[in-house]
């Protein structure tokens, strides 16, 4: 099977349902409740949502994650998503110094960041004191200035040179 990518063409097709568990889905701009899957229909990955739910069958014996057949099923069906059992790496405080300079936030009072390699859209939002936020669509409230990468931007080259994507939300001025 073809790994997919984030694009308009990019479809999946389930051929069998997940040992130990249930998938669903829902459109990508609404999911009050997923809906499951049906065999043999080709999904677009780029506008739809998984929902890969398993049951405590489904654990290993010592209980810390997923036995081999729901393994095996995620690594056919879900290639691109990553799974991980341990925390990342921190960066260097240099190189986040040298994104952050990058994309103009160096020098704030307070700034909280998301550095991450996926093609999906993430967004940061701040609650300001009264009641406004600064995010997406709001990207100047109360002082506040938001850097927003779409999922376009995956490889995106930051300030210290490394590969990913960025949500920046800076306030205030140093």
């Amino acid at each position: 099977m073809e790994i997919p990518k984030a694009s308009a063409d990019a479809f999946v097709t389930f051929t069998e349902y997940p040992p130990n568990g249930w998938l669903g889905y829902c459109d990508v701009d609404y999911c009050a409740e997923p809906r499951s899957v049906m065999l043999n229909f080709e999904y677009n990955a780029y506008t739809t949502q998984f929902w890969f739910f398993v049951t405590a069958d489904a654990m290993n014996e010592a209980g810390d994650d997923v036995n081999a057949d729901v393994l095996a099923y995620r690594d056919l069906y879900f290639t691109w998503v990553n799974w991980y059992s341990a925390e990342p790496e921190t960066p260097d405080t240099d190189a986040v110094a040298g994104i952050l300079n990058a994309i103009g936030a160096n020098g704030a009072a307070l700034t909280s960041t998301l550095l991450y390699r996926a093609a999906v859209d993430l967004d940061l939002y701040f609650s300001c004191p009264d009641g406004t936020l600064v995010g997406y669509g709001a990207p100047n409230n109360c002082g506040g200035v938001d850097i927003d990468m779409g999922a376009g931007s995956v490889d995106h080259v930051r300030g210290d040179g490394s590969i990913g994507q960025i949500e920046n939300i800076s306030l205030g001025e140093a």
